[in-house]
């Protein structure tokens, strides 16, 4: 009896290996979740922060937040501008608004106001890790500004607005964006906007009209944000 050869058409992957690819692509894409005041997934952002695994992005929509947010995971909060203005964080007259004590974070299109007022620490934004990205945020009449306890934490383009300390800084922190590889054009880093930076008196002089302070303001002994912004990006 001749022996029976085997099929020459190619098998595709087996069924069992497609399961373990996708369930493998499951565990790479960042999951995303939304907050509004309705027909969103949340209503509270502590919530959706709770809820949340590392890696997550949590997109906050337009409206007044009345919270203290421990952001203890690893995730992407973002503010998006819904048709009425910037997401607001309210922190009540108590306490900081956000408090971010996870590594990795990432805080970025917010309306950050009313800490409490007492030298305990109380901030718009408090910074208690490292490696994370605070930007494009307004940070409006706290006690600190932005008060950051950590390392390797990347702070830039942030208008800091009427704080009774706009800025409190321990660790190696950088505290403006990266020159641009076009430098040699004309195109520089962007720091942050400071009230108490902004008038030639405070050390602010804009010669050349680019919104850029032309000297460095002193965060603190040792940190310098090395290109300050001369008006606020954001009102």
């Amino acid at each position: 009896m001749p022996q029976q050869r085997g099929s020459t058409k190619s098998r595709g992957p087996s069924r069992t290996v497609l399961m373990v690819v996708a369930l493998g692509l499951m565990t790479t894409i960042s999951q995303a979740a939304t907050v509004c005041s309705e027909g969103c997934d949340f209503t509270s952002i502590q919530a959706a922060i709770d809820a949340a695994s590392p890696g997550d992005t949590i997109s906050v929509r337009s409206g007044i937040y009345y919270e203290h947010l421990d952001v203890n995971k690893a995730v992407k909060l973002i503010g998006i501008n819904s048709g009425d203005g910037m997401p607001v964080i309210d922190a009540g007259g108590y306490g900081s608004a956000v408090t971010v004590n996870a590594n990795d974070a990432e805080i970025k299109g917010f309306n950050v106001t009313n800490s409490g007022h007492c030298g305990c620490g109380n901030s718009g934004i408090s910074i208690q890790a490292n490696n994370s990205i605070i930007t494009e945020n307004r940070v409006f009449k706290n006690k600190y500004g932005i008060r950051c306890i950590g390392d390797g934490n990347a702070i830039w383009a942030n208008d800091l607005i009427e704080n009774d300390i706009s800025t409190y800084n321990e660790g190696n922190n950088t505290w403006d964006e990266s020159p641009s590889p076009l430098g040699f054009l004309g195109f520089k880093g962007k720091g942050n906007y400071y009230t108490d930076f902004d008038q030639e008196s405070e050390g602010c002089v804009d010669q050349n009209k680019d919104g850029i302070c032309d000297e460095p303001r002193n965060v603190t002994e040792g940190q310098v944000d090395n290109y300050p912004l001369a008006k606020p990006t954001r009102m």
